[in-house]
């Protein structure tokens, strides 16, 4: 397997620093600089919240922090403007090695650095296998909990030396990862010397070769939270960079500043100043003040003079994740709610795009879970599947799996990141539809809303994308959104297990038949409409918003959003 490189210009190695284009004095107060600084500034609105450098973290899988830190965590590749995977060939090169056994060689740039001056090694790459592969583990409690460990599993040893710029990756037997080019990718890797200096755990790669759960617990307790973001108490030394920007500061009045990382020995940044404004911003003001000049939500946030706009389906799968407990735990009150619930009113009102495509991606409601959105596959297995049922409400049906299950009138709280109002009018859609058969829906939505597993408890579903993201989401490959329903996984929030659907999961990441992936996806999804751990419902529809004052911004359909290529973006 080869990835395509990147379709923006090589970055390029520089001895001095190299800013692009001139940028005229009238474009820093135009584009909204910051004029006590006289620097050159882009501020870029997300509809998430950034609570922790560490995407890859359980706690951080269904935040901002892959929109965020595109370009301040790099790897081995990222997800360029469709959403698949580009070889990031600054970090280094990734190459699948002949023989029997599936093995790939990492090699790491030699003049790869982290901001703080520390060296990128295969040490990096160690701490991230270990964190991630769910290999390393103790049997008495919770060690590292990653999000997924999807693809790092199938790794059955990563061998490099220790302060080196290789390591060999060789997979189980009879599993050769059919999507290995996007792992160790952007946001994947951590600085394995910050994990060891923050923990106490001064020989990291000896940790890890020894496996003794009391030496790994200090390091495994920081990865798992010690990348927290706070505003106002982040100390830029736990937070170094890989790429082209790094954090500077982060307050809630000055929001997540990142600058240039003076370090980065690929192509300098164009602007030398991001400022990223996470949910919960009052975005109107600051478009007015020429603070914010870049927006990647759901829908239409903004319509203001002097922007453009895009709007395209996303592979983001908006979705309600039934909590596995509570009034939902029995599947026919899970049925229930699917029963009533109008999804293709919802895909026509909050999921469709004028004009709708005929076929693919956002050309109607999402009838799967495991197949690559907008595929060929995904419209043969959603039709073997399930059909048109849960297509439209269906009250009689409602009531009797109501009955069926001995439950009458139920209530049922909706929890999602608020406030949101394309959101909020989902749930008032979805409570109008169910009151007929007795179902009330209460929208339990919260500004401190987390998405994580297991469901909070001021929530019986979750509103959101795979794993409860409330923000960009989605990839072209749907590895992610597999291990969402895979037992064990931490992104399965609502805590379903069900072993066939789990064997069937590890089979399609690792069989390359199309009829495979077509009988089995079907066998799987027909056990998921059956059981209702969670109901697709469209493709997020998501704008990005480019003020006039700033070119280089390219729409992407993909959990990394739009900032994934913002060290290109420009000032007119």
């Amino acid at each position: 397997m080869t990835l395509p490189t990147a379709t923006t210009p090589k970055r390029r190695r520089f001895t001095g620093r190299r800013w692009g284009t001139a940028v005229a004095v009238i474009a820093l107060v135009a584009a909204g600089c910051s004029t006590a600084e006289e620097t050159p500034t882009i501020g870029y609105a997300i509809d998430n919240a950034v609570t922790t450098y560490n995407a890859g973290s359980a706690a951080g899988a269904a935040t901002g922090a892959s929109a965020a830190f595109a370009r301040t965590l790099t790897g081995f590749a990222y997800p360029g403007p469709g959403g698949a995977a580009v070889a990031d060939t600054d970090f280094g090169t990734a190459e699948l090695l002949p023989g029997d056994q599936q093995t790939v060689r990492y090699t790491i740039d030699p003049a790869a650095t982290w901001s703080d001056g520390t060296a990128i090694t295969c040490d990096d790459l160690l701490l991230t296998w270990a964190t991630r592969s769910g290999r390393i583990r103790d049997p008495q409690a919770p060690l590292f909990t990653p999000a997924s460990t999807a693809g790092y599993a199938d790794i059955e040893t990563l061998d490099c030396a220790a302060g080196t710029k290789e390591a060999i990756a060789v997979f189980d037997t009879n599993r050769g990862f059919r999507n290995w080019g996007q792992l160790f990718g952007a946001g994947d890797i951590m600085p394995a010397h910050v994990a060891g200096r923050e923990s106490g755990v001064t020989d990291v790669v000896g940790a890890i070769r020894g496996a003794d759960p009391a030496v790994l617990r200090p390091l495994a307790e920081f990865w798992n939270t010690g990348w927290t973001l706070i505003p106002g108490q982040v100390d830029p030394n736990r937070f170094p960079s890989s790429g082209p920007y790094r954090i500077e500061s982060y307050t809630e009045q000055d929001g997540l500043v990142l600058v240039a990382n003076t370090a980065w020995w690929g192509l300098p940044p164009e602007v030398p100043r991001i400022v990223i404004w996470p949910h919960g911003t009052d975005l109107p003001p600051k478009v007015d003040a020429g603070t914010v000049q870049v927006i990647d939500a759901s829908g239409s946030p903004v319509t203001a003079a002097g922007f453009t706009a895009t709007t395209q389906p996303s592979l983001a799968v908006e979705q309600l994740i039934f909590t596995e407990e509570g009034v939902l735990a029995n599947p026919a009150v899970r049925r229930a709610v699917a029963l009533c619930v109008p999804r293709a009113d919802l895909y026509s009102r909050f999921g469709r795009v004028d004009p709708a495509p005929t076929v693919g991606l956002g050309s109607g409601p999402v009838d799967t879970r495991l197949m690559p959105p907008g595929s060929v596959l995904d419209s043969a297995v959603g039709a073997a599947s399930v059909g048109d049922r849960y297509s439209d409400p269906d009250i009689d049906a409602a009531i009797a799996a109501l009955a069926s299950a001995n439950v009458t009138a139920p209530t049922i709280r909706i929890g999602y990141l608020g406030p949101d109002q394309r959101r909020a009018d989902e749930v008032s859609a979805i409570a109008d539809a169910c009151a007929p058969a007795g179902i009330t829906i209460v929208d339990a939505s919260a500004p401190d809303f987390a998405a994580v597993a297991p469901v909070e408890p001021r929530a019986d579903i979750v509103l959101g994308a795979v794993g409860g993201d409330q923000g960009a989401s989605g990839s072209a490959e749907p590895d992610r959104a597999r291990a969402a329903l895979r037992t064990g996984e931490s992104i399965n929030l609502g805590g379903y297990s069900n072993e066939r659907v789990s064997t069937i999961i590890d089979i399609l990441g690792v069989n390359n038949s199309d009829q495979a992936q077509l009988d089995l996806g079907t066998e799987a999804e027909r056990i998921l409409w059956d059981q209702m751990p969670t109901l697709p419902l469209f493709a997020d529809v998501r704008t990005t918003e480019v003020a006039d004052a700033v070119s280089g911004v390219l729409f992407n359909p993909a959990g990394i959003g739009a900032g994934w290529n913002m060290d290109r973006w420009r000032l007119n």
